[in-house]
């Protein structure tokens, strides 16, 4: 049971993908009166919103009676919660599934980054976290209420990487009669183009990509 939800599941679809279950329906049963045997009974899944585990269902049912996967969730909101649980119940192949069908949407760079973090999904982090150190927005209250105030200083440190890069020398000389070198740095809003910060997220965030 889930929530107010009663579910009729066999317990091969669960255990198969899971250690968690298997640990769970190996203990010793009470017969016809243990958990998970009758309606009265229900074996309970705690803190767990009955929603999501809908949508994991509908991922190992569908795996289970049809192979081409036609009844397999649609919807970004779905895939989330398939990642949710299969992450929490250490189903790696469901995991895999639902971060592959989840690279095909377009998700915002804040999210992808907190996704990656809080399941584990490193291919997403340092994509995203280049998307957040590229843009022109500044970073925001609901980033940090999004990733934590430590992890959105990181950002700031990775953002800040610029360094002055020089295009030239003009015809005008310093004091020590030394050509004058030009260089692009101006006031305004943040533009950085495509710059690729990676080298820098991996050194900010190397316990992460670790």
């Amino acid at each position: 049971q889930v929530e107010s939800t009663l579910f009729r599941v066999p317990r091969g679809v669960l255990a198969e993908h899971s250690e968690v279950f298997q640990g769970m329906f190996s203990l010793p049963s009470g017969g016809i009166f243990a958990e998970g045997m009758s309606d009265e009974n229900p074996i309970f899944l705690r803190d767990i919103v009955s929603q999501d585990f809908k949508s994991l269902l509908k991922v190992l049912l569908s795996r289970l009676v049809n192979e081409s996967g036609d009844n397999l969730p649609s919807s970004i909101e779905e895939w989330t919660s398939v990642l949710k649980l299969s992450h929490l119940w250490g189903m790696e192949d469901i995991s895999s599934l639902a971060v592959e069908k989840m690279s095909a949407f377009a998700i915002d760079p804040v999210d992808k980054a907190a996704l990656a973090v809080q399941y584990d999904v490193k291919a997403w982090l340092t994509p995203a976290l280049n998307n957040i150190a590229r843009r022109e927005k500044p970073l925001t209250k609901e980033d940090v209420d999004k990733l934590g105030l430590d992890f959105v200083l990181k950002i700031a440190e990775v953002r800040e990487s610029l360094t002055r890069v020089s295009t030239g020398t003009n015809s005008h000389s310093d004091d020590n009669g030394d050509p004058c070198v030009q260089s692009d740095i101006g006031v305004g809003k943040r533009y950085v183009g495509d710059l690729d910060f990676t080298t820098r997220i991996d050194e900010v965030f190397h316990d992460y990509l670790s």
